[in-house]
């Protein structure tokens, strides 16, 4: 008696591909909105950066002239472009600079950051896509 051999196809049948599909989407649609609050948290730090630079650049218009500066074109300091924030920065002459912001920077269509004499983040919400809370604030 010869038993015939039959052909053994290996691999995945579609139902087994359609439940791993659907596994690696839910998984996906849980990660998705986590990696728009790092992403965020990323995109703040060039706001904090600018804000830094204004800071420093305030520092040195007050020891020399005993005041903020209420302009941004008097200030030695040049912000070349933004990629996440609305340019201009504003900057600020305040009556209480350690309470109020010296200078301040908007993110595109939502919370607005600003610099306190120490070197505090002073975070605004502005009700556009992202809050200060998403940005790390």
């Amino acid at each position: 008696m010869t038993r015939k051999k039959t052909k053994s196809y290996g691999g995945f049948t579609l139902t087994e591909v359609v439940v791993t599909i659907i596994i690696v989407g839910v998984l996906a649609s849980l990660a998705l909105p986590r990696f728009n609050v790092v992403f965020e948290r990323v995109r703040a730090a060039e706001g904090v950066q600018i804000l830094t630079a204004l800071l420093q650049a305030q520092k040195a218009y007050e020891v020399e002239w005993g005041v903020y500066s209420t302009s941004l074109g008097i200030l030695d300091v040049e912000i070349d472009r933004a990629s996440n924030f609305n340019l201009p920065p504003t900057v600020a002459n305040p009556a209480n600079p350690l309470a109020n912001p010296i200078a301040t920077i908007q993110r595109t269509g939502s919370y607005t950051l600003g610099i306190n004499e120490n070197g505090d983040i002073l975070c605004t919400d502005g009700g556009g896509g992202f809050t200060c809370a998403e940005a790390g604030f």
